[in-house]
């Protein structure tokens, strides 16, 4: 008896993280679908990140 009195508030812990988790999940509906793809870069934003990355790495090469 003394024992379980002693993992009585690990249980109830354990309990109410379950209960919070279902709660939260339901209150959100149903989030399986899936978002948004992955976005697209178009060829003059992907010519202005690597010309970002030169100058970035010129910078990192240079203080070094």
């Amino acid at each position: 008896m003394r024992t379980l009195v002693l993992f009585l508030p690990a249980l109830g812990c354990v309990g109410r993280m379950a209960l919070c988790m279902r709660l939260m999940s339901r209150s959100h509906g149903d989030t399986s679908q899936a978002g948004p793809g992955p976005h697209r870069l178009g060829e003059s934003e992907i010519s202005d990140l690597r010309r970002e990355l030169e100058r970035l790495r010129g910078e990192a090469q240079s203080s070094t």
